[in-house]
């Protein structure tokens, strides 16, 4: 099936209550689809550090109802006149295309992060006249030129997962490689929706509202999804599997601004709560290290060990004494076996967390057996903690890290 431009507004106008089009764009693609859609501006859609998880949401959004197919969308609706997974042409005839394309008014597009390490050479987006261009140099020169710059993804609004500590690339975000304010329509991935939003209201000649980090404000309110989830007023579990809510198993929920609860993914499907998984705040600034860890689990079981029966006429052998505080014995390194040992005494039947104390990571889990002892083996650990850290019942204990 061909679906046009003009159709591609048709669905717009039909779908202006639900995507949440502002009346004045409404009016404007009116005017857009009564003039067959022509004088429309292009779009050049970039890739950058990215895993195309994006490019996927956006087919989404079409597979059950009209347009019915993603190259016509893009292709023959919005007119997309460069995307490296969607497009047909490809080597200099792609280059050529986006050439034409930025000769006149176009919309850009990056989805991923900008690489800055080794002057952006680890991430190369076409080759021109034997010459690598880089995803900074495109996006630093397009950027320039173009009406509106729309990032896609929190790896192009924020960095992302990219430029994820320790972010060996050197990721940064469009708009701090550009100096200039960009749309930001961040998600790991963003709603298709947001997406389509974003893109026909621009195509609409409006300029969205902006909150403080570059978020249009239609789609990215102030009320966060714990304010609007339907388990809010179910009382917190500590159990997955529950339909309870989870902020006590670390939802971030409560830090996180965006519509998924009401909108659902997969056409209205269900979305991350739904599913009986924790919101990861993928819709933030500082994802994924200022979320981290992402799940919140509390050890609460005790090892169940079966007595020994005594034999007939003997002396009933005396309970030993648990240990009541917590203490790290040894701390030990073998660098032949690369294997972490830690051990040490603290109260019978508790559950004893092994971290490593400098970055917090945890290292493993342990139960404390009858005698009030436990110990701890980690397979090669990365990086070697200098300082190994033992946490039970609310008290901490630490030891220097001893290497064999």
């Amino acid at each position: 099936m061909h679906i046009d431009r003009r159709a591609f507004l048709k669905y717009c106008l039909g779908s202006a209550a639900a995507l949440g089009f502002p009346l004045s764009v409404v009016s404007r693609l009116e005017e857009a689809y009564a003039a067959g859609g022509t004088g429309l501006p292009q779009v050049v859609w970039l890739n950058g550090a990215n895993c195309t998880g994006c490019t996927v949401s956006l087919a989404n959004l079409i597979s059950a109802q009209k347009p019915t197919d993603i190259a016509d969308l893009l292709l023959n609706t919005i007119d997309l006149a460069f995307h490296p997974n969607l497009m047909g042409a490809a080597g200099d005839l792609a280059v050529q295309s986006l050439q034409t394309a930025t000769q006149g008014d176009f919309v850009l597009v990056v989805d991923g992060g900008i690489p800055m390490a080794f002057d952006g050479h680890t991430c190369i987006v076409w080759s021109e006249n034997g010459r690598e261009i880089t995803a900074k140099e495109a996006v630093l020169d397009l950027a320039a030129q173009s009406m509106a710059t729309v990032c896609v993804g929190t790896c192009a609004s924020f960095g992302g997962i990219p430029a994820g500590n320790p972010n060996p690339t050197q990721i940064v975000s469009v708009g701090q490689l550009t100096g200039q304010r960009t749309i930001n329509i961040p998600g790991c991935p963003p709603h298709p929706d947001w997406i389509v939003w974003t893109i026909a209201t621009l195509l609409a000649g409006v300029n969205p509202s902006l909150d403080e980090r570059n978020r249009p404000v239609q789609l990215f309110t102030e009320e966060t999804i714990h304010k609007r989830c339907p388990r809010k007023e179910s009382g917190e579990t500590k159990l997955f599997g529950q339909s309870r809510c989870l902020k006590a198993l670390g939802c971030k929920g409560p830090r996180t601004s965006a519509d998924c609860g009401q909108r659902k993914w997969n056409n209205g499907t269900n979305w991350c709560i739904g599913a009986n998984a924790v919101c990861l705040g993928c819709t933030e600034y500082g994802f994924p290290d200022a979320f981290s860890p992402f799940y919140k689990v509390e050890y609460s079981y005790q090892n169940y060990s079966k007595p020994t029966p005594e034999p007939p006429g003997a002396e009933p052998t005396p309970s030993p004494t648990p240990a009541v505080g917590l203490r790290i014995s040894k701390a030990e390194y073998n660098r032949e076996r690369r294997e972490l040992r830690v051990e040490g005494v603290g109260p019978a039947g508790a559950i004893v967390k092994i971290l490593d104390d400098g970055t917090r990571v945890l290292l493993g889990a342990v139960s404390v057996d009858r005698e009030g002892k436990w110990r701890s083996i980690t397979r090669d650990p990365r990086p070697v903690p200098t300082r190994a850290r033992a946490e039970c019942n609310g008290r901490a204990t630490t030891a220097v890290v001893i290497r064999k």
